[in-house]
């Protein structure tokens, strides 16, 4: 099969059906389920499912989850040829593609491209407005790629993003209440593990180290990795207190109960306008001392299900807009341990690292929307599966902030990486943008813009951020520098995060300074008790 020509509706149909039983089990249903099932799982409106490009993209990311899970697709191929070379499709279809409404999105794209940007913002259209290198032919038969329609150029915009900046959830998948002192974690005194860590359990707190009762409510200890329920209680307390701002005041903590917290508590506007709400989160959301050794699960199948869990919570109820609203680098416990993309010659850390990629790439976290390319030709996905770096725009900013995400396992002199950092800021320098930087570790992160990784760009670096060290502190504003504290309870000094806003007003951005009293949101639950949104308190 030609898959560079245009590709028939009912052939991208096809495209799904075809690849086995193990993603979709979808050999015995119709066009119609099959086209159902790739809005669904690839997060499309169904009623703009007539797009073949589109739904080939979804069968090829189905694909390319199913082989990573299955650990037989190499690093390298990643291509979507490549992919569905591992299937042999024959197309024998009599089944009519589903007459559904809504604009057909090939059309779009070569007649009124301009509206492709706003189709793609809704949710439509997306991988045919993508540059993805989907084509048309030309009148000479020849094959020419498809223009790509969205630009960027920084506009001298008014905006107002209210951002919550968190780091180390250490989320524990089998949370054993009574604090065992790591005795199923090597004595990691930071973990309170159950023995029964299967993938039937996760998420099931315990009363006891081995055969336990299941805890209601899963009451926390104060000292070790969290539960679910009490990473979600944070940023519901951000989402009921937050109103786009850069302090936060009048919020007095009520000692507990049974939910909002005490005080006013609300977040003082400095705008009257809506604000766009987003999510910095700077690494570390697996919890402590997760490898083979210390769980029942299988370790990779783990640290898939773990990185999804989180990003899949964080957007549940809507609580945020979608996925390019969320921000996540790679920490030091995510992924495998301080390796994730280290040594490409190490098959099993490989092997974890691609899975907490394909995490990332399977809930929209990273993409290609930003149709940047890099050495030897690697788009944005393909970039992110060998070295974990990525580069998003910040909603709301009307294209004039990015977010660069760094891997900062692989330190400072990473080849790829720093081609990818340099690349990049030249890109947002021309375009007259800036940029906010995340990376785990502050002995990278922590010389701000003076950062050498960012030489001769320190105009563009707008602000920097680490987590790893459970320590929170001011912003450094002469680096433009601010240290995040942890989510976590495990060895934690400050358990808390920062909440903040990101103005713009007339081309000019506000300096942008978090600090311990007016911006800091700590935790002041009592221990043993069930977590509630009420035992976090700002400020001071």
């Amino acid at each position: 099969r030609d898959l560079n020509g245009k590709v028939s509706f009912e052939e991208a149909a096809w495209g799904i059906r075809s690849f086995a039983d193990a993603p979709i089990n979808a050999s015995a249903l119709d066009v119609s389920d099959i086209l159902f099932r790739t809005n669904r799982d690839c997060g499309r409106s169904v009623a703009h499912t007539n797009d073949a490009a589109f739904v080939l993209d979804c069968a090829a990311e189905y694909a390319r989850k199913s082989l990573r899970q299955q650990r037989v697709l190499p690093r390298d191929d990643l291509e979507l040829g490549v992919v569905f070379n591992h299937y042999d499709p024959e197309p024998s279809l009599s089944d009519e593609p589903p007459n559904r409404p809504g604009p057909v999105c090939e059309d779009i794209v070569d007649e009124a491209p301009r509206s492709c940007a706003s189709f793609a913002a809704m949710g439509y259209c997306v991988a045919s407005c993508s540059p993805y290198w989907h084509g048309r032919h030309n009148g000479n038969g020849h094959h020419e790629a498809r223009s790509v329609v969205a630009s960027y150029s920084a506009a001298a915009a008014d905006f107002n993003v209210t951002m919550l900046v968190s780091s180390d959830f250490h989320m524990e998948p089998w949370y054993d209440t009574s604090n065992n002192r790591g005795q199923e974690a090597g004595g990691d005194y930071r973990v309170s593990r159950y023995v029964e860590s299967t993938v039937d359990m996760r998420y099931v707190c315990r009363d006891a180290t081995e055969g336990g009762e299941v805890a209601d409510g899963c009451p926390v200890t104060n000292r070790n990795d969290p539960p679910l329920n009490f990473v979600n209680t944070h940023i519901d307390w951000f989402f009921q207190h937050q109103s786009g701002a850069q302090t936060i005041s009048d919020n007095t903590y009520d000692g507990g109960g049974d939910g909002g917290g005490g005080g006013d508590g609300r977040v003082e506007s400095s705008s009257s306008d809506e604000s766009v709400v987003v999510a910095l989160i700077v690494g570390d959301v697996q919890a402590h001392d997760e490898s083979q050794d210390y769980m029942q699960q299988d370790w990779i199948d783990n640290i898939y299900d773990s990185t999804s869990t989180v990003l899949q919570e964080i957007m549940s109820d809507g609580r945020f807009s979608g996925p390019d609203h969320l921000f996540l680098c790679a920490g030091n416990n995510d992924g495998p341990h301080s390796s994730i993309f280290v040594d490409p010659d190490n098959e099993d850390d490989m092997k974890a690292s691609w899975a907490w990629a394909q995490a990332m790439v399977d809930n929209g976290i990273v993409t290609n929307g930003l149709q940047r390319t890099y050495a030897n030709g690697l788009t944005q996905i393909e970039l992110f599966n060998s070295t974990g770096y990525y580069l998003k725009s910040m909603p709301g900013t009307a294209s004039s902030v990015f977010v660069m995400l760094l891997n900062t396992n692989l330190g400072v002199d990473n080849q790829v990486q720093n081609a990818a950092i340099t690349s990049d800021l030249q890109w947002i320098k021309e375009l007259g943008a800036s940029v906010m930087v995340l990376g785990h570790y502050p002995s990278v992160m922590d010389s701000g813009m003076n950062n050498p990784m960012f030489a001769g760009y320190e105009d563009v670096v707008f602000h920097t951020f680490a987590g790893h060290t459970h320590v929170a502190d001011d912003t450094d504003t002469a680096a433009r520098f601010t240290q995040v504290g942890a989510v976590s309870q495990g060895g934690t000094v400050d358990n808390g995060f920062f909440v903040g806003s990101l103005v713009g007003s007339g081309g000019e951005l506000a300096s942008l300074e978090l600090t311990m009293k007016n911006n800091f949101v700590r935790w002041r639950g009592p221990r043993n008790t069930v977590p509630v949104v009420g035992s976090w308190q700002c400020c001071g």
